[in-house]
């Protein structure tokens, strides 16, 4: 029978190492390898010998840079830094009773501070201010796409002075949304992130630009469309009673809990009916957009093929709601229909979070990407069913 060990270490008769042999051993050396003693001292115990100290000494490497490592020698040469974004913020107290700053206002501007960003950016007609919001802890950038439109360079300032050049990822015009990234920024503050689905006309909010401070203003109206001077209108804006300032252009607009629902857009509009109105694209749509802009991709918009309103407050009531959206209309060709939606149908939530209004459905829907299987619970005839519907890409003339 062939040995177990192909050293021979298995081999009978040979007495094990004496103890005064050497000051110092190995425990594998006894009790793992069990070596043998050749009295003659030959080739075969220098060759066992020098193979059991090429383990030890490997074995003892190895261990070595563990300790090392876990010590942080190595620290400085390699470091994984995780992407961070942030969801939310202790709440805060938002209030224009008093027609001015409310108490807590100035401590939800001061603690967004470091994730507004100035945003110079050079370009043949001049240079153009606006802002941005850092949604990524690795240095990208929220932005409008207005504001770095034609841009030959563009600067990037943190709160606290830091500047970076900024790199154009892309834009889409048709949001007015743009992403930058600033490559020697691996770590800075992020701002949190809400939704603006539950938002509601008359709820406080506050708008934080890059020169710091905040306003506090009011939402006036939620899926605003707005049409632009040589461009497509805007769709599904946020409305509140303040404008947006100067050079606060792709800055934020946050709510109660500090968290951000909207980023600002300074809108050209031949319409003097909006004068001193504030604008903002509703956060949802604005991360889904980021997202696809940051890895390089063409913007696909989700869409659900139904239109409808707002449910009143009587049919709300008498169905124990607290808002939905109504269903008027169903495209025959689109997502909504295949899954069996019809006209006089009510939508009370979308993956589980309530909707309130059809403003608040649709930013929801444009949160995600096409192909995407949300659930509806939707209310027809008093009864209450769960519907799952694929979204499907919106048409150009899509509703």
């Amino acid at each position: 029978m062939e040995p177990d060990d192909p050293l021979g270490d298995d081999e009978r008769g040979a007495p094990l190492l004496p103890p005064d042999d050497r000051l110092w051993r190995h425990p594998s050396e006894v009790s793992a390898f069990g070596l043998p003693f050749e009295p003659d001292g030959g080739r075969r115990r220098r060759t066992h010998l020098w193979a059991v100290a090429g383990v030890a000494a490997a074995c003892g490497a190895v261990l070595g840079v563990g300790i090392l490592a876990l010590a942080g020698a190595f620290e400085e040469r390699t470091r994984t830094v995780p992407v961070v974004e942030r969801v939310a913020l202790p709440a805060g107290v938002l209030s224009t009773s008093d027609g001015g700053t409310a108490p807590g206002a100035a401590g939800i501007a001061e603690g967004l501070r470091p994730a507004v960003v100035a945003l110079t950016v050079e370009r043949a007609g001049g240079p153009r201010q606006g802002s941005g919001v850092l949604f990524r802890s690795d240095g990208h950038v929220l932005t409008n796409a207005h504001v770095v439109d034609g841009a030959e360079r563009i600067t990037v300032t943190l709160a606290g002075g830091a500047r970076g050049g900024g790199r154009l990822l892309g834009t889409d015009p048709a949001t007015d949304l743009a992403v930058v990234k600033v490559e020697e920024w691996t770590s800075v503050t992020t701002a949190p992130l809400g939704s603006a689905a539950t938002l509601a006309v008359g709820q406080d909010v506050m708008a934080v630009g890059a020169s710091g401070g905040g306003v506090v203003g009011m939402v006036s109206a939620v899926g605003r469309q707005v049409d632009r001077d040589g461009a497509s209108a805007l769709v599904d804006l946020i409305q509140t009673d303040t404008p947006v300032i100067d050079g606060w252009s792709g800055g934020a607009l946050v709510d109660e809990r500090g968290a951000v629902v909207g980023i600002l857009t300074a809108v050209t509009t031949p319409d003097a009916g909006v004068a001193g109105l504030g604008f903002a694209t509703p956060i949802d749509i604005a991360r889904a957009v980021a997202d696809q802009l940051a890895a390089g991709a063409a913007v696909a918009r989700a869409w659900i093929g139904i239109e409808g309103g707002d449910l009143d407050a009587s049919a709300a009531a008498a169905l124990g709601m607290g808002g939905g959206a109504l269903v008027t209309h169903v495209r025959d060709d689109g997502p909504a229909a295949e899954a069996g939606l019809a006209a006089g149908d009510v939508i009370a939530s979308i993956d589980g979070m309530p909707v309130a209004s059809m403003g608040a459905l649709r930013i929801l829907v444009r949160s995600h990407r096409p192909g995407h299987v949300v659930r509806l619970a939707v209310v027809r005839q008093s009864v209450r069913r769960v519907v799952s519907v694929t979204l499907g890409e919106r048409p150009p003339a899509g509703p």
